[in-house]
């Protein structure tokens, strides 16, 4: 006891410390599922948000040189004009179209230069001065030019070094082959200058903050941009079966890296968004650091806060400790004091209650120990008449001895016996064999009294006799089958009577019997002879329903006393208790037997 508050303060410590880890780590991985969740659907709106920007671009770019180069003007100039032999024509064109494409610069910057050749082989050149169309001429090829001329769709090429001393010197191209759908005549190529980072301007935020590695795909499932093969088969791998319909988001992981993929519903572009897991773990490595180090300032003031607590009231507790040990040396006196109104102020008050009440209850001991005393001599001197009763039984048996009276010899004699073995009583229970033993004396008794007139059958099979039932319990029944059952048939001179005495046993269930064949009783008087008496019995009679209450007491409720009886012809007594056999010192059962010797 002198160590509780080293033990409180130890376990509380402990379960402070258990309680702050698992919340720690309850609260980590919860957050950092929240967290991995979040970040999961940022990528998703960043991704939605890049594809939608380049639709807008796209959409821009293709709308506005569809409508530019189709207007009937500008078509039939380009088509017609032959830019290889300078002319009034030729000049003419150039002023008209540069108009047009200076307007489109300033309000699309990042447009930087137009070629257009038509079905002739000659070029009009808008913001391209370089001599040589070696660069560029592979989009001029006739077979190029045929294939694209197909469909009405612009191509998105990519990067490529145009070596142009006015434009930059690499430049996004497209191409778009333009088309007289009335006679299906090729009217020219175009191929629309673009700065480089006509795309990479939109995505390049999110590759300086997270790593990312973004993919750009058409409608055709072409890349827009200049990629490495062997890095485009490792993410075609990546994505095989991943194949989002338009306007649908796919994530996916694939080794060490986060693929967000989306589709554009206007466009058909695929736009892949590809994050080194790595960036990912390392954010939330930081943010576990953080939250761990808020859970250990948080579990330290707490445990100073309950380690000051705790010192309180184990020393309160302590306290009454002390004053307990003083109490078992017999000091009922002891009071402590406490200006507390909590549960330790009434920790003190019910001590001292307790120390008056052990006070007075140590002298109510006492004055019932020394009463005890005296009923103890008291029974000592009361045990000289049960003797004087034997004595006396004893004088009287010589007595008819030697006047030769051998019925009353053997009467007094069973007398004798039946006395010693009701009178003294020292063990609750006996064998069944010691209990018709006494049984036998007393029929022997009844038979002298009512002249041989009763017939008793005792049908008891030879195995069940080892087993252990109640003393004296069935002397009551037959008692009660003499007097109320068939003295009446004696009285009134009407058929033999007889009492039979049985005992048979169900798997583990002892049942004993005494049936009568006297005057037997009505549902009425059999449910009066079953209720408790208003009145202590008289004379030492025992009732049914004494018996069946001391057997419900020991063996249970399933247990006790069944009575079957029809008015005028008999009554059927049975006695149900648990099999048991052998006797321990004391009269105890038996608790580990369970057959009959």
């Amino acid at each position: 006891m002198k160590h509780i508050k080293a033990q409180m303060l130890l376990f509380t410590s402990m379960a402070i410390f258990l309680s702050c880890l698992l919340g720690n780590l309850v609260s980590t991985a919860t957050f950092s599922q929240l967290y991995l969740e979040e970040l999961y659907r940022s990528y998703e709106s960043q991704s939605r948000q890049i594809l939608q920007s380049v639709d807008q671009k796209v959409q821009s770019v293709e709308n506005s040189i569809q409508l530019i180069l189709t207007g009937e003007g500008i078509m039939n100039s380009l088509t017609q004009t032959d830019f290889s032999h300078p002319d009034g024509q030729v000049f003419n064109t150039y002023r008209v179209t540069d108009w047009v494409m200076q307007s489109f610069q300033k309000q699309f910057p990042q447009f930087v230069g137009l070629l257009f050749c038509n079905s002739s082989g000659s070029c009009y050149f808008y913001n391209y001065y370089n001599p040589d169309l070696d660069i560029v001429e592979e989009f001029f090829d006739p077979e190029y030019v045929q294939e694209i001329s197909r469909t009405d769709r612009f191509n998105w090429e990519g990067i490529y070094p145009i070596q142009n001393r006015i434009a930059r010197e690499n430049a996004y191209i497209v191409t778009h082959a333009f088309v007289d759908y009335q006679d299906l005549r090729s009217l020219g190529v175009a191929l629309i200058l673009l700065e480089e980072d006509v795309f990479s301007s939109i995505y390049q935020p999110i590759v300086d903050t997270s790593g990312a590695r973004v993919y750009l795909f058409d409608e055709t499932g072409a890349p827009v941009e200049t990629y490495g093969e062997e890095e485009l088969n490792e993410l075609a791998e990546s994505l095989s079966g991943a194949a989002p319909s338009p306007g649908e988001i796919i994530q996916t992981k694939d080794g060490g890296s986060l693929l967000t993929v989306t589709s554009s519903a206007e466009t058909g572009w695929t736009l892949c968004l590809k994050i080194p897991l790595d960036i990912l773990t390392d954010s939330m490595r930081q943010l576990i650091l953080l939250n761990s180090m808020t859970s250990l300032l948080i579990m330290l003031l707490f445990g100073l806060f309950q380690i000051r607590y705790i010192s309180r009231i184990t020393n309160d507790i302590v306290r009454v400790a002390d004053a307990m040990r003083v109490v078992e040396e017999n000091h009922f006196s002891l009071r402590l004091h406490t200006d507390r109104q909590d549960e330790i102020g009434l920790i003190y008050t019910g001590f001292n209650v307790m120390a008056e009440n052990l006070g007075k209850y140590f002298q109510k001991a006492v004055e019932e120990e020394k009463s005890r005393n005296r009923a103890e001599i008291r029974a000592m001197f009361y045990q000289i008449k049960p003797h004087f009763l034997y004595n006396t039984l004893a004088s009287i048996r010589m007595y008819a001895m030697k006047q030769g009276c051998r019925e009353i010899v053997d009467m007094l004699g069973t007398l004798n016996r039946l006395l010693r073995n009701t009178i003294n009583i020292r063990d609750h229970f006996i064998s069944l064999e010691e209990e018709l033993q006494n049984l036998r004396d007393y029929i022997k008794i009844c038979n002298v009294r009512y002249n041989e007139q009763i017939r008793f059958t005792l049908s008891i099979p030879e195995e069940l006799m080892g087993c252990a039932i109640p003393n004296m319990i069935l002397q009551p029944i037959v008692e009660n089958a003499i007097e109320h059952g068939v003295s009446g048939n004696i009285a009134s001179g009407g058929p033999a009577a007889c009492i039979d005495i049985l005992a048979f046993r169900r798997e583990s269930t002892l049942f004993l019997q005494v049936r009568d064949n006297g005057a037997g009783m009505t549902d009425m008087e059999l449910a009066a002879v079953m209720r408790p008496p208003a009145e202590p019995e008289k004379d030492g009679h025992i009732g049914l329903h004494n018996i069946d209450s001391r057997l419900k007491i020991l063996y249970g409720d399933e247990y006790g006393v069944q009575v079957e009886s029809v008015k005028g012809q008999y009554t059927c007594v049975t006695l149900k208790v648990p099999q048991r056999d052998g006797l321990t010192e004391g009269g105890k059962k038996g608790a580990e037997s369970t057959d009959c010797r």
